[in-house]
């Protein structure tokens, strides 16, 4: 998978470092966010 990063990037497919750090910071709560959605 670390080998096609680049190209996921290249062709718009990221998620927001927001999305994912919030994502994380609800782990272990009860109210877990979904994992986020790539943005395309």
């Amino acid at each position: 998978m670390v080998a096609q990063a680049p190209a996921s990037v290249a062709a718009g497919r990221v998620c927001s470092l927001e999305a994912v750090t919030a994502r994380v910071a609800s782990w272990d709560t009860e109210h877990e966010l979904p994992p986020p959605y790539l943005r395309r």
